[in-house]
């Protein structure tokens, strides 16, 4: 499905990242699409397991903290039935690089890396890079903010 946001450069995300928002409806805390799901329908298990980013299938989901969760195949869908906390990505899903700047940002579940058994997405390849140019820090950050803004609507940000 197109996304009809705008990517945004490493400039506008620090001059107007408000304006790109992603509306979350319920829960607050995870990152969720028009359609309910989450990791617009990706493969949650398949990140951590398989090392890649692969879309999953609605004939395999979970309802799991009000979203839906797409798995690629039967297998994933019980893993995360059996353990959802270890395939929830941090920050619900969220640009992790946005949490630094206290912001609830989109997070592309096809732009993501794994740290200390732990999903994380972000905006676009270029926010990205940004974050790796300072992770120890920024991480620090995230950690930091993210209980801060969990619970807020990204428009309250």
């Amino acid at each position: 499905m197109p996304r009809t946001e705008t990517p945004l450069t490493i400039s506008e995300l620090t001059l107007e990242p408000e304006t790109h928002l992603t509306t979350a409806t319920a829960p607050t805390t995870l990152n969720v699409d028009e359609q309910g799901r989450a990791l617009r329908g990706y493969d949650a298990v398949a990140y951590l397991e398989a090392q890649q980013a692969i879309p999953g299938e609605s004939a395999w989901s979970v309802s799991w903290q009000g979203a839906e969760w797409h798995f690629s195949s039967p297998e994933n869908q019980v893993k995360f039935a059996e353990n959802p906390e270890k395939y929830v990505p941090g920050n619900g899903g969220y640009c992790t690089f946005g949490v630094v700047l206290s912001k609830k940002l989109d997070g592309d579940p096809t732009v993501w890396l794994v740290r200390n058994d732990r999903l994380y997405f972000f905006l676009d390849e270029d926010v990205k890079r940004k974050f790796l140019q300072d992770e120890a820090g920024n991480f620090e950050r995230v950690h930091n903010n993210w209980p801060l803004i969990a619970n807020k609507l990204p428009e309250e940000l």
